[in-house]
Parts: structure tokens; sequence; C-alpha cells
């Protein structure tokens, strides 16, 4: 009988709604990234918070506007410019938090003044989308390596996609990382994280569609607790089988 309350109970535990919604990533094509209809801009290390246009659901609480850091990233509550490296997403309880981060480093707008936003699509399926076009690094200002990226919101699905170009990293030491992260730091779900010049430069030319009804690969948090929990119910139910062959022999 005890094994039995403990089996039932990791079954529970296993199909419990979770707290927070649950992330998953599919790579998709990638798309050549255009300048949005308003080109901003922005200061070296600065935010801007822009409307959305619609209402976005993101990790359980519902947003319209979003704070675009010069650094590579966007947020949905105002927390700084993020300088000057991006943290390890999900393992970091240290603002900034509650972003999507696509390239998160000490970039360098004041160079080209290449980034721009704007919404569009008809109500119900709109789009809001931050685009990063040809933007220097703080570190290698003058030697023409620039990074090109976009993010993109998705009104509905709540889906988001990071959209990525041309990272021309070479000699650029700076951490970085790129996916999401939520309201505390306690959950996230990282497409990479490191020495952007060993690390981002391998995204290049690549897309990431992120959401809650994708049916890709969970957060490595929810799947490491599936596979402990599925451990558990299978060693109960050998103790119980062990029970009911000593039961009737």
């Amino acid at each position: 009988m005890r094994y039995t309350i403990m089996a039932a109970a990791t079954a529970a535990a296993l199909f419990a709604a979770p707290a927070q919604a649950q992330y998953t990533v599919k790579e998709v094509a990638a798309t050549t990234v255009v300048n949005q209809a308003n080109l901003r801009g922005f200061g070296d290390d600065s935010t801007e918070a822009y409307s959305l246009g619609f209402d976005f659901d993101f990790y359980g609480n519902t947003y319209n506007t979003a704070v675009v850091s010069s650094n590579g990233f966007l947020a949905f509550s105002a927390q700084g410019s993020g300088c000057c490296s991006g943290q390890e997403l999900g393992k970091d309880a240290n603002t900034p938090n509650n972003l999507v981060a696509g390239l998160w480093l000490d970039l360098y707008p004041p160079s080209n003044q290449g980034i721009s936003y704007g919404t569009t699509g008809a109500v119900g399926s709109r789009t809001f989308t931050v685009a990063y076009n040809g933007i220097q690094f703080y570190d290698t200002q003058g030697t023409g390596r620039t990074a090109t990226f976009s993010m993109s919101l998705f009104e509905g699905s709540n889906n988001i996609l990071i959209n990525y170009n041309d990272l021309q990293v070479a000699g650029v030491n700076d951490f970085t990382s790129g996916g999401i992260e939520n309201i505390d730091g306690t959950q996230g779900l990282g497409l990479f994280y490191g020495e952007a010049q060993t690390t981002a430069g391998a995204f290049s030319n690549r897309a990431f569609l992120i959401g809650t009804n994708l049916g890709g690969v969970p957060e490595p948090a929810t799947w490491a607790m599936l596979l402990l929990g599925f451990g558990f119910l299978g060693g109960a139910m050998r103790q119980r089988k062990a029970a009911a062959r000593i039961a009737y022999a």
C-alpha cells in the first residue's frame, strides 16, 4: 500500500499544471532582417519603451509595452540596459530579467543608428518586431564587424521569433546570451551563453521560434523533473511487483 500511494503521488506531480508556462524552441528558416517603420537614435547603454499595440502573454503575465535595450534585448519591465555582457538565462537572478535576448552583449548603436521597431498585421494577428541592423560591438569599434538580428512577438499565439542574419563576432570576447528569462530569473530557455566569439558565431543565418505550444524540446529544468519523476514512478512499480511475488509465492 505504501508503494501504491507513492506512485500515485508521483504521477499527480508529473501531470500537475506548472506554476509558470513552460516554453519550447523550434528552429525555423531565417529571413532577411529589414528596418522597421520607426528607426531610432539609440545612445550607448540606453533603453527606450515602446507600445506593442496589443497584449502579449509572457510567463503568465500580460504586457503591452516592451523596453528595448541598445545591448540586444527587449524586456517587459524597466531594469536597465544590461551593460556590459549577457547573463546565463534562467540561472541568474540579477537584473535585468523578464526579457527576450537576441544577442545580449555590449553593442554600440551610435556608430550607425540601426535599431528600429514596428507593429504590423491585422488586429488579432499582429507582430511587434525590433531589428538590429548592422550594429557594431563596443569592443571592436572601427573594425567593420557588426551584428544583424531581430526579435518578434506575435499576438494571439504569444510566440517569439529570434532571427539571426550575420553575427560577425570574431575578436569579441564579451559574454553573450540569447533566449528568454522569466520575471525573477528562476526560469529561462537559453539558445547560447558564453564568450561571443566562440558561441554566437554559429548562429548566423539561423532562426528560432519559442512558445508554449510548439511541441519542441522542454526547458532543461522541466525535462530533468520529468526524468526524475518517471524514475521514481518506475521504482515504485518495481517495488509493487516484488511485493506481489512475495504475497503469491
